[in-house]
């Protein structure tokens, strides 16, 4: 006798399951959150709360052997007349407004299982949006460096390397920049030099334990894969493109200064915090059973000595 009225889960889903289950946790999608601020290669500059001014000015000025001494004439030679000139610039940083917002219904918090999306998972993955905002800017920083090697044609090879470390080791008349140095790269031109890495022949950089370094998968969340000569090497998915090339960067220290500011006095804010340098603020709004994730931060970077620096261009 044949079997009716079999209970399948085909047939019972639409009414008692669910089409699909969910999963304990939410899985991220890939994410760059590698940034340089806690690095020896950005230095801070300052804040702007309570400075009396958006901008912070970065002086810079040739003391402590910048200048080297004169032989005089004569023992009786009266220099009077032949002061020394003091070497001096400055670079005025502005911190700039940066923010974030996310809104979600009360129905789909209340929804959520554990370790699902509310205001306040939102909120703490604001601090991963700052880093990433700040390589961003970074990125945006180093494109304004006026001293640049290679092209859009060029693959990113060890030569294009060595040319950076050169340049870096000649800057001011010879001086020299100060290390360590840094090698920023995009994904692409790390792979490029990879490859050319990979083609060395029986010589002192392939035949170094750092060129084995770099050549294993071993990122970090801190952007960096190793280092080839002493210069680290970090990777950098914010690194821009112009005109077809990637605007990959080396430098030494102080070449690039950050400023910033976090807002910490709300008259009338309901709900607010402050996590590391991200001011965050729940908006609700309760005829649409909405609450709004606010994220906001006051940013600033630039170069601010171009002799420590050397955009290394290569194809993109």
């Amino acid at each position: 006798m044949a079997l009716t009225n079999i209970i399948t889960n085909t047939g019972i889903t639409p009414d008692l399951r669910m089409t699909a289950t969910i999963s304990n946790e939410l899985h991220l999608k890939l994410r760059d959150v590698a940034s340089l601020r806690n690095t020896p290669w950005v230095t801070y500059a300052g804040s702007v709360n309570g400075s009396g001014s958006s901008a912070v000015r970065y002086r810079i000025v040739g003391l402590d052997g910048y200048d080297s001494f004169a032989a005089s004439v004569a023992e009786d030679t009266d220099i009077e007349g032949s002061g020394t000139a003091l070497t001096k610039s400055h670079v005025d940083i502005t911190a700039a407004r940066q923010y974030l917002l996310y809104s979600i219904t009360d129905l789909a918090v209340m929804t959520g299982t554990q370790g699902d999306l509310d205001p306040y998972r939102i909120a703490f993955s604001m601090l991963g949006s700052y880093e990433a905002r700040f390589a961003e800017l970074h990125a945006d920083a180093a494109s304004a460096a006026t001293n640049f090697k290679g092209s859009a044609a060029d693959d990113f090879s060890v030569d294009l390397f060595m040319t950076g470390l050169f340049e870096l080791e000649k800057a001011a008349s010879g001086r020299g920049a100060v290390g360590p140095y840094l090698a920023c790269l995009h994904p692409s031109a790390l792979v490029s030099l990879q490859d050319s890495l990979r083609n060395e022949v029986s010589n002192l950089i392939v035949e170094s334990p750092e060129a084995g370094e770099v050549m294993k998968i071993n990122r970090f969340d801190s952007g960096r894969v190793g280092s080839l000569l002493g210069c680290d090497i970090y990777r950098s998915s914010y690194i821009n493109s112009n005109g077809g090339a990637r605007e990959n960067f080396m430098c030494g220290v102080d070449a690039i200064a950050y400023v910033d500011g976090t807002p910490t006095t709300l008259a009338g804010s309901a709900e607010f915090m402050v996590m590391d340098k991200v001011l965050i603020e729940m908006d609700r709004h309760p005829t649409q059973n909405v609450t709004a994730i606010v994220g906001s931060c006051f940013l600033g970077v630039s170069i601010v000595d171009n002799d420590r620096i050397v955009m290394l261009k290569s194809k993109a």
